[in-house]
């Protein structure tokens, strides 16, 4: 019932229970897929719990379905915007906002709050002032405002509108106290409650004193977290939590309220008096002892705030990307970082050594009287940040390009708020390296007068760039103390990378030979610059495999791959990890080798392990998404690429892996608009040719050949010709596709995956002996210690035959393993276990088992094989088979209720499969929705079976006209499944296992086939199929829907029907 599922969905999501509510309506849509009312709040409730890949997906397939719409493009903006693709969103709102009316608030409101992202407040304002007026205006309309007058310094309006946040965060309250409504105080009993986050009650602490001043008896509840540093505050904060909790108040308010009470109307009025919080003095002393050993210059560093904050993913950093830091002279760093995030000081401590303090940090008074011992703290947007400026002690705050609050933007490099803080802001979202880079360069010419000539002299070599001859280098590295050797490592590797200078590194090699890390780092140079033979050498012989560090291994494995010295960087990694060295690196670099090796499984356990170690693990995330999307596990890629966009959205790899997911589900439009308006840039040949293949797909073929024009085989690099040549596939121009792959054949594949394609295409064209032989190559067999069957003799060999794809391949090819019998094979079929009552039941000479039952190093067998490794192996043609059919016999009497009804039944027999295994690569694009099928439920004469399993089935309830028999009920295996198709007339199918099942016992088979994306056993152009002679196919061309090519079938069908009346 859709109303009473969208009423049910609007229930719960009065009651924030979003997650409830899109379980109703996916629920709903399984049924009816294509409903628009029931996707549009779908969307809003992924919107309503911060889901906006889904959300984004949800809006492609609505795209797909019903067309584009102004409605949609406002959505799209706001899935981007929430994602940080700004670029994207904001090209879609230029788009729509000269088509909005009065009607439509939330297109002015997501314009409007674009804005406030790229910090254009004024055209933010106008925006939003417009939306206020407008028929639909968005709850948080007024909020957005206040931020805006906020972060333009105009505090009267700003603050005024700002009340709005108490609509949407949880706020502290007292029950039977009235709340503030503006009311004079003097003279009152105040409770005033803490709000928001710790950094917000450190910074707005500063109000208490003045509302105390006007008369006010007031007391402040604040958090647990500072009740101890408070003791140590000025007396006019009076937090005690006895008096919140046993006096009578006249009122209560909020902190952030207080500016309104004391009369704030710009920055100017902003509280002056710094400090206003103290650290405790007999802690400070503590303090003061336990860092002695930290000499020099003491920076405190905090890189992460609250994960749980709405925006921590723009504004907090990773502890690797300040790594620069460690580049400056005579400074110790300390950690005052709590939480997981304190954890990556254990995985950076060779190469950037901060001292870690989570598990003696008992709260925000240690935290004080650590900062009163330092002389900078380094900080992100947290309360460690707001707690240093509250100390009046020297503090860098870094801020990102999006999401900046808006108390950071009255001013450019300085605040009002803190006068002793400095801002140091992103140029780019997610990328926090190149901020610490200018606070690294700031520092060294800030400290360069108070430093040592010799330290000042390598601090000139880093802000300069310099490239000092071997002997001044020599010279310098003499008189240093053998202390600063760690210092003088850092730096001769960082002048290498970035200038090429190599000769710091090579005097240290002269003169500092004996220490370790002068030999590890001279080692690195050696193999990056291909004399790895040499460097091995130093790591293996000098250094020791049990004491180098995670750089030497990952430099090791790198040169590895670029070398032909015979190392495997996998088995380098591997080795890494069994000598303690667990990074989150090390872990990432593993699963792409296992992945790139075919280890799918293991290599995606290695990525979850890296992902699980690092805090910000962009990267991992988008290597595992992508290769998740791969094995068609779509939910679990949607929320990995969704982090990964959220934590680098710039990062073009990132958005190129999101269209190509919109890509595999079918929705080349949703990833056009993302390549095309997502600020990738022009000249980036591998987007233009995957756009390419989008605007191929769309149907747009003048569009997509424009963007190949040009093109030069020659000069491309690996994965530009892979786009490219999915372009020209795209297109069906075979004539330039097969000339392209010929010549990339030739230079050699390095990727599996486009050698696979390679094999596809010789296979559809005809080419089966090169084409199967590719496809071996391609395509690994299970790693077991059984030899592989080469071709030899099999006679009285027990081989072991064992299923590597899908059922429709298994049983397509079964024929072939009665062929190796017939050459004397003593064989074992291991298939998947709903295969083998069905295999067992054909007579097979030999033996059929569950694959988990196999015993990979079993040395019974003398021989193993992978099922599709044997078409290869016995020179198979697809236009010549050799086999007698029907392939395949079906046991009778499995299901004697549904033997009875098909005996009973006189009328045309027709199963039925819409949709095939939603996991494949291609099911987007083949599988169909049962309302295209809607014709054909009309037709007389015909009894309808629905032979569909998965979630698909439940669309048969959107379309009752077909009053389907569904046998599948009782169908839990492949054996009872032929028992009820072979008693059919007729099956008609999307490319699935049922058709191949119908098709090989022997069952009239019709199958659907998409455009573009056709299997290669299906060949080119051709209606029938040689390897099954019951089989007609039905193609569909890129400029029909599904629709059409279910007319053509229909038609034909009727024909059919009558046909047989007439036979009587």
């Amino acid at each position: 019932d859709k109303e009473g599922c969208l009423l049910h969905a609007a229930i719960l999501s009065e009651r924030k229970e979003h997650a409830a509510a899109r379980q109703v309506l996916g629920d709903y849509l399984e049924a009816f897929p294509r409903d628009p009312e029931a996707g549009i709040v779908r969307i809003e409730q992924y919107s309503a719990d911060g889901f906006w890949l889904e959300g984004l997906l949800a809006i492609g397939k609505l795209w797909r379905e019903h067309g584009d719409s102004p409605r949609l493009r406002i959505y799209r903006a706001a899935c981007y915007l929430n994602l940080g693709l700004t670029e994207a969103a904001a090209n879609i709102c230029a788009a729509f906002l000269p088509e909005l009316t009065e009607k439509d608030g939330i297109g002015f409101f997501v314009a409007g709050t674009l804005h406030i992202f790229r910090h254009e407040y004024e055209s933010a304002r106008q925006l939003l002032n417009v939306a206020r007026v407008c028929e639909e205006c968005p709850d948080d309309v007024i909020y957005n405002l206040g931020i805006a007058g906020l972060a333009q310094g105009d505090f009267a309006e700003g603050y005024k509108f700002y009340a709005e946040r108490k609509r949407f965060y949880r706020m502290a309250g007292m029950k039977g106290v009235a709340a503030w409504n503006g009311e004079d105080l003097k003279g009152k009993r105040v409770l005033v409650h803490w709000e928001q986050g710790i950094g917000d009650s450190i910074q707005y602490m500063r109000y208490l004193p003045i509302a105390a001043a006007l008369g006010l008896d007031m007391v402040f509840n604040a958090q647990q977290e500072l009740t101890s540093l408070l003791r140590f505050a000025r007396k006019e904060i009076d937090s005690d939590q006895l008096r919140v909790d046993s006096q009578s108040f006249d009122c209560e308010l909020h902190l952030l309220d207080l500016p309104i009470l004391c009369g704030d109307r710009s920055a100017e009025d902003i509280p002056k008096e710094i400090p206003y919080l103290f650290a405790d003095d007999s802690r400070t002393e503590y303090w003061r002892q336990r860092l002695a050993e930290m000499k020099g210059y003491r920076i405190g560093l905090a890189w992460a705030g609250n994960p749980s904050h709405v925006v921590d993913h723009f504004r907090s950093a990773a502890l690797a990307d300040l790594m620069t830091l460690g580049l400056l002279p005579d400074t110790s760093f300390i950690s005052l970082q709590l939480g997981d995030a304190a954890k990556e000081c254990a995985h950076l401590r060779d190469d950037f050594p901060v001292l870690d303090l989570q598990g003696e940090i008992k709260d925000f008074a240690d935290t004080a009287a650590i900062i009163a011992n330092l002389d900078l703290v380094i900080a992100v947007d947290t309360s460690v940040a707001h707690l240093a400026g509250a100390l009046g002690k020297p503090v860098w705050i870094m801020l990102p390009a999006w999401g900046t609050d808006w108390r950071w933007e009255l001013h450019n490099e300085t605040t009002p708020w803190y006068p002793t803080a400095r801002l140091f802001r992103q140029s780019r979202p997610g990328e926090w390296q190149a901020v610490a880079c200018v606070m690294r360069d700031a520092l060294l010419v800030e400290r360069m007068a108070l430093l040592p000539r010799p330290l000042a002299q390598g601090a000139e070599w880093l802000l300069e760039g310099g490239s000092p001859d071997l002997s001044e280098a020599a010279n310098w590295i003499e008189v240093l103390p053998e202390g600063d050797l760690p210092w003088v490592v850092r730096i001769a590797e960082h002048l290498q990378v970035r200038s090429g200078c190599s000769t710091l590194l090579r005097a240290l090699w002269m003169l500092r030979s004996s220490y370790q890390l002068v030999k590890c780092a001279y080692a690195r140079f050696l193999a990056i610059h291909d004399a790895l033979a040499e460097a091995k050498s130093i790591w293996q012989r000098e250094v020791g495999i049990s004491n180098q560090i995670a750089s030497d291994w990952l430099t090791w494995a790198a040169a590895a791959n670029m070398s032909d010295a015979g190392d495997n960087a996998l088995s380098i990694l591997e080795q890494a990890k069994e000598n303690g060295c667990l990074t989150p690196t090390i872990f990432m670099e593993t699963g792409m080798a296992l992945i790139a090796q075919g280890r799918s499984a293991e290599g995606l356990a290695a990525l979850d392990k890296a992902i699980e170690l690092a805090p910000r693990p962009a990267k991992s995330l988008r290597l595992a998404g992508i290769e998740l999307m791969n094995r068609g596990r779509f939910d679990e890629a949607i929320r990995n690429l969704q982090r990964a966009a959220l934590l680098r959205p710039c990062d073009s790899q990132v958005l190129i892996a999101i269209a190509a997911l919109a890509r595999r589900l079918g929705m080349p439009s949703l990833a056009s608009e993302m390549l095309e308006r997502g600020g990738l840039g022009e000249g980036n040949l591998s987007v233009s040719y995957m756009l390419s293949e989008m605007k191929a797909l769309e149907g747009l073929s003048s569009e997509a050949e424009q963007l190949l024009e040009g093109a030069n085989w020659e000069t491309m690099g690996e994965d530009c010709r892979a786009a490219y040549g999915l372009a020209v596939k795209a297109l069906e121009n075979w004539e330039v596709y097969d000339q392209f792959l010929e010549s990339w054949a030739q230079r050699g594949f390095k990727e599996k995956n486009d050698l696979l394609s390679y094999a596809w295409r010789l296979l559809q064209r005809g080419d089966f002996g090169l084409g199967w032989e590719s496809y071996c190559r391609a395509v690994s067999g299970h790693k077991t210690s059984i030899p592989s069957w080469k071709g030899e003799s099999l006679e009285g060999k027990h081989l072991l035959v064992y299923q590597d794809q899908g059922a429709g391949d298994l049983i397509q090819f079964f024929p072939l393993v009665r062929q190796v019998v017939e050459r004397g094979a003593r064989v074992t079929l291991a298939v998947l276990p709903e295969m083998v009552s069905l295999l067992d039941f054909q007579g097979l000479e030999g033996r059929v088992i569950s694959l988990a039952q196999v015993d990979w190093d079993d040395a019974y067998f003398d021989f193993s094989v992978a099922q599709m490794h044997l078409p290869c192996l016995l020179d198979t043609r697809l236009d010549q088979p050799k086999h007698v059919e029907p392939i395949l016999l079906a046991r009778q009497s499995l299901l004697p209720k549904w033997d009875e009804a098909f005996a009973n039944e006189k009328r045309l027999k027709v199963g039925v499969i819409w949709a095939g295994n939603p996991s494949y690569m291609n099911d987007a694009w083949r599988s169909t929705c049962l309302e295209d099928w809607r014709r054909l439920a009309k037709i007389d004469g015909v009894v309808w079976v629905n032979l569909q399993k998965d979630i698909a089935s439940n669309q048969a309830y959107s379309v009752p006209e077909f009053n389907f028999l569904n046998p599948m009920v009782d169908c839990d295996d492949w054996a009872k499944t032929s028992s009820v198709v072979a008693q059919l007339d007729m099956v008609i199918s999307v490319d699935s296992g049922v058709a191949h099942l119908a098709a090989a016992l022997g069952v009239d088979t019709w199958i659907l086939l998409p455009p573009r994306v056709t299997d290669f056993r299906w060949q080119l152009a051709r209606e029938d199929c040689p390897w099954y002679s019951r089989v007609r196919l039905y193609r569909r061309d890129i400029r029909e829907r599904w629709f059409d090519v279910l007319d053509r079938v229909a038609t034909n069908l009727i024909g059919v029907v009558q046909a047989r009346g007439s036979n009587g």
